[in-house]
């Protein structure tokens, strides 16, 4: 019997070594990828993007303060150089272009609006002059007033959460592209880190692709499969600085997430999140047949489709409040 246990003892030794090494496999190419993706691992049109988004972020919140003084001096020669960097990957149509270019502009008009009179107005003005036909669009700052938006906000929000439910069965009606539009346009909404806007949805609708997917995906033992739409939703790399930021793609893409699936909710359109537990493996083959690009991780799979007069889906009885909020 004493040989008998300790040959169990030795047998769970072993499998708890061999889960380990998958877990250090696993981290290992996590590492690999972020410092092979992230924006200073190496130029291109993307990580210059992000560069870009990033400081016309901070510059917009200068713009911002209540009491206003000159500012950004060496944020506004970052970003000259970064535009003019951007000119041989991108061109004058890209949202970074034209949204690093308008708020250079915003820049001018608040130094003209204080006659302020600084070097670093001197070197935007002169700079500008090259680019008087790219498209203009507000930036900067903003003023908002609370009674424009308190009769939009008179819903009962909590009611209207409480009636979504993961779906895993599906009307067979197609959905509309209005709809997915509307949703993805909800997504957009959401915040992001330093508004890099990092996340991307890929409606999968070729059906080798759909196939791929489904096989690796984690938990359609019981859906309706024919009836059922899949979205990836994906994070850049490219978009973060520092190993800070390592885990900040998978906080962007839940809320991005979760303000599509409200959103689909709020169209008929019921959801449920596939959570993404794959092997690296595993995900390089769905990014390589639905054509994702390297630098992008795969945060969740959600699949979707109009609700059905009525279905079954499991309780899921929520924790109490109480058991949830500490006060400190």
């Amino acid at each position: 019997m004493k040989e008998k246990l300790k040959k169990i003892k030795f047998l769970r030794k072993i499998v708890f070594y061999i889960k380990k090494l998958r877990f250090y496999k696993e981290y290992n190419l996590d590492y690999k990828y972020f410092t092979r993706n992230y924006i200073y691992s190496h130029k291109s049109k993307e990580t210059i993007g992000y560069d870009i988004l990033l400081l016309v972020h901070s510059l917009e919140k200068g713009m911002s303060n209540k009491v206003l003084r000159p500012f950004g001096r060496e944020k506004i020669i970052r970003l000259i150089g970064l535009i003019k960097e951007y000119s041989n990957y991108g061109d004058s149509d890209d949202y970074e272009y034209i949204i690093a270019i308008n708020t250079l502009r915003a820049y001018v008009d608040i130094y003209k609006d204080h006659g302020w009179q600084e070097e670093e107005n001197k070197i935007v003005n002169s700079f500008l002059r090259s680019y008087k036909d790219i498209k203009q669009i507000d930036v900067g700052c903003q003023i908002i007033k609370k009674k424009d938006f308190i009769n939009a906000s008179k819903i009962d929000y909590a009611n209207f959460l409480s009636t979504r439910h993961s779906a895993r069965e599906y009307s067979t009606q197609k959905l509309s592209k209005d709809d997915i539009e509307y949703a993805v346009n909800a997504a957009i909404l959401s915040p992001s880190a330093c508004n890099r806007q990092m996340c991307k949805v890929y409606h999968i609708e070729d059906e080798k692709c759909k196939e791929i997917v489904f096989k690796r995906g984690q938990g359609f033992g019981n859906f309706e499969i024919e009836n059922a739409n899949l979205f990836v939703i994906t994070f850049d790399l490219a978009a973060f600085y520092f190993i800070g930021e390592r885990n900040q793609g998978w906080l962007n893409a839940g809320l991005f997430s979760m303000n599509f699936v409200n959103a689909l909710h709020s169209k008929n359109i019921g959801s449920c999140f596939i959570q993404f537990g794959n092997s690296s493996m595993e995900e390089t083959e769905i990014k390589r047949v639905v054509n994702i690009p390297e630098s992008e991780r795969i945060a969740v799979i959600i699949s979707a489709g109009y609700y059905e007069e009525e279905f079954k889906t499991p309780f899921s009885h929520r924790k109490e409040s109480a058991d949830i909020y500490i006060k400190i």
